[in-house]
């Protein structure tokens, strides 16, 4: 710390627009499913045309991915729901810290 000059500034909790705006609660906004899943299926559209591979390397990820047996359990966990942390697969326990963001 000795390295550095720090300024410490008081600005009223009134002044910080970003925080104010983030602590608010959100708006309620019904959505309709079908434009939910037009969203999510042009998503997985952008994110796997970038992709670095060949449309047959996916394909052949795909194929691996439908074999293995983890990759199964943890599809099976989000379409049908996932069980408490005490029930999960010892094949899927690793996953667990990550469920939200599979």
């Amino acid at each position: 710390m000795m390295k550095f000059s720090y300024t410490t500034v008081h600005i009223p909790g009134k002044e910080l627009f970003a925080a104010d705006a983030l602590s608010r609660n959100p708006q309620k906004v019904p959505y309709k499913r079908e434009e939910l899943e037009a969203e999510i299926d042009a998503f997985i559209q952008m994110i796997t045309s970038s992709l670095p591979a060949s449309s047959r390397r996916l394909d052949e990820l795909r194929a691996a991915q439908l074999k293995d047996e983890t990759c199964q359990k943890l599809t099976d966990y989000v379409l049908k729901g996932r069980p408490s942390k005490k029930e999960v697969d010892t094949l899927c326990a690793p996953y667990w810290q990550n469920r939200y963001e599979i």
